[in-house]
């Protein structure tokens, strides 16, 4: 009897005991809310972004490493061959250091290495800045091969490119982009190798981008900035992408004909600019802004973005009130001498 009693007991004590076991398990409001957030501070500092920027801020606070590094994290990475301490230069890539000293680019070729003030694929407002060294290279800008006294101040828009010895038959090097301010050349950037975007405003509001690229189809104000943690370098491109062709007013009296059959006069109606003319083919020179021998013209202005507006039209030969007026002045002038010619004539035969 006794023993049923004791194993009743115990049977009791364990279905009470599974009962409360949900109970105990499950927390209550006020701990559940500081676990939440607790989990949501931990999931925070390990998004990709607060990662990487902790990684970023350790490595250059303890930087005394001056091997190759891995570009997406800024740690040293096990692949290539270490530079010795003593030489300065910061590996960004395999074909691209950094002297840091000099605050040089430093780009090696087969028969010796040059520097520049742009990294390979920037996007740059500001003029660069290339030094042979002991290295034979050749610069082109959109296709046309540079002077190499412009090497030291590469300020005209375009696509330059860098080649290892002289022609484009060489190993393409690198290459980067100058915009100028305003320009119309770019819809997007991706930054060079090694860097990251950190921040992208368009008109003074922030912008979408991802790690390594922006868009910038629309026309306004651009400010990105963008870091490389390997080198510790900041930059920010301030651009003003401008699409919108620029206005020339040309006026003249056009014919049934569609040719102009009067004097033609223009104007730019932006400041900025420069405009070009073609009389027949061949490079003119207007006197002011009007335009009176007969020919077949060409009229283009490019605005400083790089927008241009081009008219094309035939001037005839005209008759203005001056035109008439010398030619009434020489047909007197003739008549006179004729009148004299006949007059004389009749009295020479008198006599």
């Amino acid at each position: 009897m006794r023993k049923k009693t004791i194993r009743r007991a115990l049977l009791a004590l364990l279905f009470a005991a599974a009962l409360s076991l949900p109970a105990l398990a499950e927390p209550n409001g006020t701990e559940t809310e500081e676990m939440g957030a607790e989990a949501g501070r931990a999931a925070a500092l390990e998004t990709p972004d607060i990662e990487y920027e902790r990684r970023e801020e350790s490595f250059a606070a303890d930087y005394d490493y001056s091997g190759v590094l891995d570009y997406a994290t800024g740690l040293p990475a096990d692949r290539g061959s270490p530079l010795s301490n003593d030489t300065g230069l910061v590996y960004l890539t395999d074909g691209m250091s950094y002297d840091a000293s000099r605050g040089r680019y430093v780009y090696p070729t087969e028969n010796g290495t040059f520097t520049c003030t742009a990294a390979d694929g920037m996007v740059v407002a500001q003029p660069v800045s290339i030094e042979t060294g002991d290295a034979v290279i050749s610069v082109y800008r959109d296709g046309a091969e540079v002077a190499a006294a412009e090497y030291q101040s590469l300020a005209t828009p375009g696509e330059y490119a860098v080649y290892a010895g002289a022609g484009e038959g060489g190993r393409r090097v690198m290459a980067f982009t100058v915009v100028g301010t305003r320009t119309n050349r770019i819809y997007g950037y991706s930054v060079p190798e090694g860097f990251f975007i950190r921040s992208a405003t368009w008109n003074g509001e922030e912008t979408g981008f991802d790690r390594y690229f922006v868009g910038m189809e629309g026309e306004g104000d651009y400010a990105i900035e963008y870091r490389c943690p390997t080198a510790d370098l900041t930059y920010t491109l301030n651009v003003t992408i401008d699409r919108t062709p620029p206005q020339l007013r040309v006026d003249g009296k056009v014919g049934d004909d569609g040719r102009v059959h009067s004097a033609v006069t223009f104007s730019a109606m932006d400041e900025d600019g420069t405009l070009s003319i073609l009389k027949d083919g061949e490079p003119y020179k207007a006197s002011g802004g009007t335009l009176t021998e007969p020919g077949e013209y060409t009229l283009t202005f490019t605005d400083e973005a790089g927008n241009s507006m081009a008219y094309e039209f035939e001037i005839m030969l005209y008759l203005d009130s001056n035109s008439v007026i010398f030619i009434l002045l020489v047909l007197a002038a003739v008549g006179t001498v004729v009148g004299l010619a006949i007059w004389k004539r009749k009295n020479f035969k008198t006599f």
